[in-house]
């Protein structure tokens, strides 16, 4: 007798002693993975046969007229060609029995981060909300309370029975829709409905069934269409069970709730309280880590923490002299070591690099905090959104920091709409006071900011 194991990949060591399988069958061969074209030519003349993934046809069948058995290592066996398995005398067998808790676990791991908004909030205090006081006017995302909420499963073998146990422990009302109702299923204080009821009655509807030629597709836009309106759907069966574009029309309709894209997080805020571009600019603000260590700076460079920056003082110079400020950007342009060098040695007396200048300029983010970090992201984009309409002018007062032009401003603006009025305190001294608005001037003019410092040659 001869085995051939097609697929030991999914089972990590530990997981599985193949010893046992090698003492009853000593000619055993094992293959990590096997790619379907390597199946039959791997299975040949063996007789058992071990797998996960890997489909059984009539293709692979009649080239392997010695086979009598598959064991499949998972529950569901839809790709396998069972009809094809009993015309050629094979045996099928699978593993029922495992992950009941781990899959029913995992169930309401999904149902809690919708109901609870925990990516959400996550990246809502990522992206500076708190900070700002912006929840203070918009409100909190919504929260779902399970208790008294009605649970519904599709298949009542042994994961359905546990979810259905958990659903009840969150003092849900439990529906069952399943092919078969036993006799000890009466202990379980659960209601047993048609399909149709448990569409029309659940909050949360549950797949637990195995993918069968009665299953595939089960939701489908005519069962979804009598679904109760803002139904959340869980399935961790198989992908088969669910039509994946009706599905999609669910959400956008809202006749399912819950769509978890990473941009759910603005669900409240309309496309015109929100630019497009501001969204990218939280998005990426969201997304940034405080650096484990500052950039190298070259020695001429003081540490960018230690008192006033050569930056901070040039952001100075956009208030006090404009053709100062066009001078700069004229040096910057054709990186004009010398001229540069006596423009610092003016205003800051410290000799320093174009280059170099401009890559701490480009880097000054890496060392605010988040609420800093959040809130220029917000101001840049609302000034390159005035510079793209050309709105020269309300740029140019809103730079000044002139106090009555932005507070005016920041009740129109989409960016700055859900902005506490404390925002300009902020804005005053962390935004005018640094380098943000010499670096969008310098960016807007056609300078361009290395990746790194070049020192000097």
């Amino acid at each position: 007798m001869k085995a051939v194991i097609l697929e030991s990949y999914v089972m990590e060591p530990g997981d599985l002693d193949w010893s046992g399988v090698k003492a009853l069958v000593p000619d055993t061969v094992s293959y990590v993975r096997t790619a379907y074209e390597e199946i039959a030519p791997r299975i040949g003349d063996a007789d058992l046969v071990l797998l996960n993934k890997c489909r059984i046809d009539e293709n692979i069948l009649a080239q392997c007229p010695n086979l009598k058995w598959v064991g499949i290592i998972a529950t569901g066996t839809d790709n396998l060609d069972l009809e094809a398995c009993r015309r050629h005398g094979v045996a099928v067998a699978n593993v029922p029995g495992y992950s009941t808790y781990s899959v029913a676990q995992m169930t309401f791991s999904l149902l809690l981060a919708i109901c609870q908004c925990a990516q959400r909030y996550d990246r809502a205090v990522k992206a500076g909300y708190w900070q700002l006081g912006i929840p203070a006017e918009y409100g909190l995302l919504p929260q779902v309370e399970l208790l008294g909420k009605t649970f519904g499963i599709y298949g009542y073998g042994s994961i359905g029975r546990q979810t259905a146990r958990i659903a009840k422990a969150f003092g849900m009302e439990v529906l069952v829709c399943t092919r078969t109702v036993r006799p000890e299923y009466a202990a379980d204080g659960v209601e047993f409905v048609d399909f149709d009821t448990l569409l029309a009655r659940s909050d949360v509807l549950s797949l637990h069934c195995p993918a069968t030629p009665a299953t595939r597709g089960l939701i489908n836009a005519g069962a979804l269409a009598k679904a109760k309106p803002g139904m959340i759907l869980l399935n961790t069966a198989r992908g088969a069970l669910v039509d994946e574009e009706a599905v999609a029309d669910a959400l956008q309709s809202g006749q399912l709730a819950y769509d978890e894209l990473d941009e759910a997080i603005f669900d409240h805020f309309s496309e015109e309280d929100f630019s497009r571009a501001l969204l990218q600019m939280l998005n990426a603000a969201a997304e940034l880590e405080q650096p484990e260590e500052k950039p190298p700076a070259a020695e001429s460079t003081p540490d960018p923490d230690a008192g006033k920056h050569a930056f901070e003082v040039f952001c100075d110079c956009v208030e006090l002299d404009e053709q100062l400020v066009a001078y700069l950007i004229d040096i910057l342009k054709c990186g004009d070591k010398a001229a540069f060098y006596k423009l610092s040695q003016v205003t800051t007396q410290l000799d320093l690099d174009p280059r170099e200048f401009l890559y701490w300029l480009a880097h000054r983010e890496d060392y605010g905090t988040d609420d800093e970090r959040a809130c220029a992201a917000i101001m840049d984009a609302c000034f390159a959104r005035l510079y793209e309409e050309k709105q020269g002018e309300l740029l140019g007062a809103l730079l000044s920091g002139d106090q009555k032009t932005f507070e005016l401003f920041r009740t129109e603006a989409p960016e700055l709409r859900h902005l506490p009025a404390a925002t300009y305190e902020w804005y005053s001294k962390n935004y005018l006071d640094r380098d943000y608005p010499l670096r969008f001037i310098l960016m807007c003019n056609g300078v361009e900011f290395p990746d790194k410092p070049e020192e000097d040659k």
